[in-house]
């Protein structure tokens, strides 16, 4: 089963490139955009105990693969992105009081989601 995701305030679409990321070009980036076939994904299991399409519970991890450009998985790069100034500041959704902000690309290296 395939998916796109999608950010409600602008109607984009996270899309997949085959360009480098601008922050670890290593990897390759991921814009929002209008949907296209570049902006489908599929949950996959973290460990290989688990098959595609078998029951996911709340505790277990999960990759996210882009079905477009497989063996490239959703990755939070390790270098800092972006650091916030105003970490107090009420306005900011609670997504981004971390202090800190991460580029997120493409990788065949995957970050492990909860």
């Amino acid at each position: 089963m395939t998916f796109q995701l999608q950010h409600v305030k602008s109607g984009l679409f996270l899309t997949a490139h085959e360009e480098a990321a601008p922050h670890d070009p290593e990897c390759r980036g991921l814009e929002l955009e209008a949907g296209t076939s570049a902006a489908c994904f599929k949950f996959m299991p973290r460990f290989k105990a688990q098959t595609e399409g078998s029951i996911v519970y709340y505790t277990q991890p999960i990759t996210i693969e882009s079905v477009k450009q497989r063996g490239m998985f959703i990755h939070t790069s390790q270098a800092v992105y972006h650091t916030l100034p105003d970490l107090h500041n009420p306005t900011l959704p609670k997504g981004l009081q971390f202090g800190k902000q991460f580029e997120l690309n493409l990788s065949p290296q995957y970050s492990t989601l909860l």
